[in-house]
């Protein structure tokens, strides 16, 4: 198997093909759009072959082009590519390469190819949607110059032959001769307008009379021939979602929580982090003070019962001096692996949301082919590491100078 990425742009396509073991067997390579025959001819040699693209605008051309025997199209989620684009340095070709490795390592979150007939309704619901809106903002800024000058009419009646009548009669002596001008203009646009609307309202009429789904749909009350395709352009085929909450999630119909961001960020950044680190340092400290209280002088505990010392007493003045120094050994191991542990968390919930850390940075720049930026940062993380060993050694000698006698003392 192969598998080739591709990155698309206006006037040119960067091609990048490796093999199922990752061997770069077509480097980084640009194919002007004209030339699509030679864009056939380098994917030729390579089959059973997938090719992977972003979502963009270029994906259909290109879908078309490439569809045949032994090719599978795969359409890349262009916002969840995380390693594309949070990547701090951007080029084709790299972008091209990466994503090649990243389907082959299964890491790419693929959405439905839309076939070209479905693809040829959605423009037409998207034309209309156009046409709309240009009729809506004309009438808007009628509707501003009306205001100006004190005068109302209720919306959606300036479409109809009364309000033009009333335009002309009553409010026409109250504007500008600028104004004037305005409505003139504005009324010619819209008379062109509303034709192609209403020819647009007829194709969409004849297109959903063609599919069953939108027949079945314009059953319901309340839906048309516009909302029956519209339903039809977006979710067909059903099939494609596995269960009804992932079409409604799809639809955006699943009620949003809004929650307090700062909480929303500890919660799903800074708390997994400290859980992660304090679970790889809990467990140094604890063996090491354990070991640490195994190793009291039992003479000196007899010692202090028979001065009738409590039990806070023998903790304060023997098991604790006893145990302080086999504890903070066990504190420097521990921050020294910490570090590691910070590492470690930074890079696992680096696909919930975080955008900050070492660990983060290494993820990214590995996944983006940048091994001299994660060395960096690697490198940052081992002198973090022996910093906090040290610095820790020095807090030792002071809060357990008996445990580190000077050598006077020693000799």
């Amino acid at each position: 198997m192969f598998v080739a990425g591709l990155d698309a742009h206006t006037r040119y396509v960067v091609v990048s093909v490796v093999n199922r073991t990752g061997e770069l067997l077509v480097k980084p390579t640009r194919v002007r759009v004209e030339d699509r025959q030679r864009l056939l001819a380098l994917l030729a040699p390579y089959r059973p072959l997938e090719v992977v693209m972003e979502t963009s605008s270029s994906w259909p051309w290109l879908c078309e082009v490439l569809s045949g025997a032994d090719l599978t199209f795969v359409l890349a989620h262009a916002r969840r590519l995380r390693a594309i684009a949070e990547a701090t340095y951007k080029s084709d070709d790299i972008d091209a390469e990466l994503l090649a490795r990243m389907r082959l390592a299964g890491c790419i979150p693929a959405v439905y190819v839309t076939p070209a007939a479905q693809r040829e309704w959605a423009t037409l619901i998207r034309h209309r949607t156009a046409l709309v809106r240009q009729r809506t903002m004309l009438v808007n800024r009628l509707h501003a110059q009306l205001h100006t000058r004190g005068l109302h009419l209720e919306r959606g009646r300036l479409l109809t032959r009364s309000g033009w009548q009333w335009l002309k009669k009553d409010a026409w002596p109250h504007l500008s001769a600028e104004q004037r001008a305005v409505v003139r203009s504005h009324r010619r646009l819209l008379r062109e307008l509303i034709p192609l609307i209403r020819a647009a309202d007829r194709h969409i009429a004849a297109v959903a009379a063609t599919i069953p789904e939108a027949q079945r749909l314009m059953t319901i009350p309340g839906i048309g021939a516009h909302r029956a395709l519209l339903i039809c352009a977006e979710v067909l085929p059903i099939a494609r979602f596995r269960t009804p909450n992932h079409l409604a999630s799809y639809a955006g119909l699943v009620p949003m929580v809004v929650v307090d961001s700062h909480k929303a960020l500890f919660w799903k950044q800074v708390l997994p982090k400290l859980a992660v680190i304090v679970l790889i340092c809990f467990f140094p400290v604890l063996v090491t003070t354990v070991d640490g209280l195994r190793a009291v002088d039992r003479d000196q505990i007899k010692l202090l019962r028979t001065f009738d010392a409590t039990r806070w007493q023998a903790f304060r003045f023997a098991e604790l001096p006893a145990a302080l120094p086999a504890a903070l050994s066990g504190a420097r191991i521990a921050l020294a692996v910490g570090v590691i542990g910070a590492y470690i968390a930074e890079s696992q919930t680096a696909t919930s949301g975080a955008h900050a850390g070492l660990g983060h940075e290494i993820e990214a720049d590995l996944t983006a082919l940048q091994t001299p930026r994660a060395y960096a940062a690697a490198v940052v993380l081992f002198a973090l590491a022996i910093a906090c060993f040290y610095a820790l050694s020095l807090a030792e000698r002071k809060l357990a100078p008996w445990a580190h006698p000077s050598r006077g003392e020693t000799s």
